[in-house]
């Protein structure tokens, strides 16, 4: 269903699409946004943590927690495998090499087949993106910047498709509206 979508979307599946962009420079810095996700919660969270008012701490993590949660059931429902699986035989030329590519590549050695939709990874680098937007606005561009490259990398990779991404910013953008909103209510 998901290559049916993006087929009506796209004349060129975009993990196939972009490689025509694989040149070193350019593949690192894909491969340093969509390794950037690790560091989204934790930096973030430290900021917010060392603030006198914690709810923005706690929203921040609750909203992080349902946006995970929400993706997980998904997956139940509606397991899809990522184009590194499905579209294997468009990929004509490899990743190139490098030191970020190798660390993205044994991170997904980890993954499973069936967890590609919605993107977790988006989802919850975006709940600690809005939150940054709107509790700690001085790291919002970085993060805003970093969670782009994440998108774009998180295809490149061939880990995600086009769908899964957006699939995953509104996944993030509803928890953490859902979360946002709970806060206010409550101040």
């Amino acid at each position: 269903r998901v290559l049916a979508f993006e087929a009506r979307l796209f004349d060129v599946p975009p993990t196939v699409w972009l490689q025509q962009f694989q040149r070193q420079t350019f593949s690192e810095m894909l491969q340093f946004g969509y390794l950037s996700y690790f560091l989204f919660l934790p930096f973030i969270g430290f900021v917010l943590y060392r603030r006198a008012d914690k709810d923005p701490f706690f929203g921040l993590m609750a909203a992080t927690m349902l946006a995970y949660v929400a993706c997980y059931v998904i997956y139940l429902a509606f397991p899809t495998e990522g184009p590194a699986h499905t579209l294997r035989h468009l990929h004509t030329q490899p990743i190139p090499e490098g030191p970020l590519a190798s660390v993205v590549l044994f991170t997904q050695r980890a993954g499973t087949h069936g967890n590609a939709f919605p993107s977790a990874h988006i989802a919850g680098a975006v709940a600690s993106a809005l939150f940054a937007v709107k509790y700690a606005i001085r790291y919002a561009p970085l993060l805003l910047a970093l969670l782009a490259l994440m998108c774009v990398g998180a295809v490149y990779d061939r880990y995600h498709y086009a769908s899964d991404i957006a699939g995953g910013l509104m996944v993030g953008i509803a928890a953490t509206l859902i979360v946002m909103r709970k806060i206010e209510r409550t101040c």
